[in-house]
């Protein structure tokens, strides 16, 4: 009996200790197999479960990825067919004060949830809004945090 209890404690820590992986991230989904996916507290990145990007590293490596929008989303909106992000380079993030971080100048990115295209970076508000009219993008709707998970 005694062997049983220490078992059936150690399946539970074990079990706890799994879940307890990852507290806080979370997967948003918006439509057409894309989602807002918070991987980290340092990465949240828009994804597409049907699409694959290429993508160019910083010293000019070519890889493939899922993500349309990489990390940091900080905000993001849609409607039936587009998508929209407020991104910020991470290595301009301090995430360990986090509160202190300017989010006043965000890159603008917008994907064509049906094609797959994607628009941007858009330096302003101003581009932006000039893409959305370019484009006939109308309701967005609200701006929604990704700083905790944004349920449905």
């Amino acid at each position: 009996m005694f062997r049983k209890s220490i078992i059936i404690l150690l399946l539970v820590c074990i079990t706890v200790s799994f879940n307890a992986c990852g507290v806080g991230d979370y997967e948003y989904i918006i439509s057409n197999g894309f989602r807002i996916v918070r991987v980290n507290s340092e990465r949240i990145v828009l994804s597409a479960e049907k699409c694959i990007y290429e993508f160019t590293t910083k010293n000019g490596n070519k890889g493939l990825t899922s993500c349309a929008v990489e990390n940091y989303i900080n905000e993001f909106c849609y409607n039936e067919q587009y998508i929209a992000v407020k991104q910020f380079d991470p290595e301009k993030l301090d995430f360990e004060n986090f509160e202190s971080n300017d989010f006043s100048n965000p890159a603008y990115y917008l994907v064509d949830a049906v094609s797959t295209n994607i628009y941007g970076p858009y330096k302003s508000q101003e581009e932006f809004d000039f893409a959305c009219k370019e484009l006939n993008v109308v309701g967005l709707g609200e701006w929604i945090s990704t700083r905790s998970n944004p349920k449905k």
